[in-house]
């Protein structure tokens, strides 16, 4: 038996359920659902409550019964109250802006990310607090909606930069650099355009020296990685740093940045 299951829905005032075999419609201040379940399970109204029952004693049966319960008890929440799902991004120069009904986002791309609002959600924002709530009344679509947001850069676990749910918890990790406390870093980013190298002091946060593929001109992505690469070992020999950490910033050791890395090794800069 099901200890979910055989809890009844409760319906409140304000709120309506059209059993029609096993779809149902629910409407409510907030909107109307309508979702189509699994034969395994019925439903019957009974004065202000919906009880889910399974068809048979069968082990998906029972599973089924108490999804069934599960959901229709959110269709019920989600027209009286809706839901929603705070999301807050992290990262110098990271922003959000509303555009219309849609978002823009800027995520050190060489482009704004825009999300477009499926049928259904809504999006508000605090652009000083740089944080979107997502709002419907489609529970898994509220879901699904800030996934999709949060996917665009995932938290990373140095600096906590990027785009997390409210209360997420990220497991963080020590720069290399400042578990050695002697050598700066050499961090890399690219996009789908570009490719960037900074030298970085993690012990006073400063940048000592920075390269990127913008101002080179003249050849493939690849090439002009590979003279970041040179670039960013000639700047920090004149700087006197002789090595570094590499910091490849999550991206994996292959094509561009390992193009960068090889490069600025043959230059001269030691890691």
């Amino acid at each position: 038996m099901s200890r979910i299951g055989k809890n009844p829905v409760t319906i409140s005032s304000g709120i309506s359920v059209e059993i029609n075999g096993n779809s149902l419609k629910v409407k409510g201040p907030k909107g109307e659902l309508v979702r189509e379940f699994h034969s395994m399970v019925s439903f019957k109204q009974e004065g202000d409550k919906v009880i889910v029952s399974p068809q048979d004693d069968s082990k998906e049966a029972s599973a089924m019964w108490g999804l069934s319960r599960s959901l229709l008890a959110n269709m019920v929440e989600g027209v009286s109250k809706g839901f929603s799902k705070k999301l807050i991004i992290t990262g110098v120069g990271y922003k959000v802006a509303l555009k219309g009904k849609d978002l823009e986002l800027q995520l050190g791309f060489s482009h704004p990310v825009e999300v477009k609002a499926p049928a259904g959600i809504e999006f508000e924002i605090d652009a000083k607090k740089n944080t979107i709530i997502v709002l419907g009344i489609d529970k898994q679509l509220v879901g699904e909606t800030a996934a999709n947001i949060r996917k665009w850069r995932k938290p990373e676990p140095y600096k906590g930069k990027g785009i997390a749910y409210e209360g997420e918890y990220i497991p963080r990790k020590a720069g290399k650099s400042a578990a050695s406390g002697s050598e700066p870093r050499l961090a890399v980013f690219r996009s789908l355009s570009a490719i960037y190298a900074q030298i970085i002091d993690d012990s006073t946060g400063k940048t000592l020296a920075s390269a990127s593929s913008l101002k080179i001109k003249k050849g493939s992505k690849s090439e002009k990685a590979a003279e970041v690469g040179r670039l960013i070992a000639k700047i920090g020999k004149a700087a006197n740093i002789e090595s570094v950490v590499f910091d490849r910033g999550g991206f994996a050791y292959t094509g561009r940045v390992k193009l960068l890395a090889d490069a600025a090794r043959e230059a001269g800069l030691k890691f």
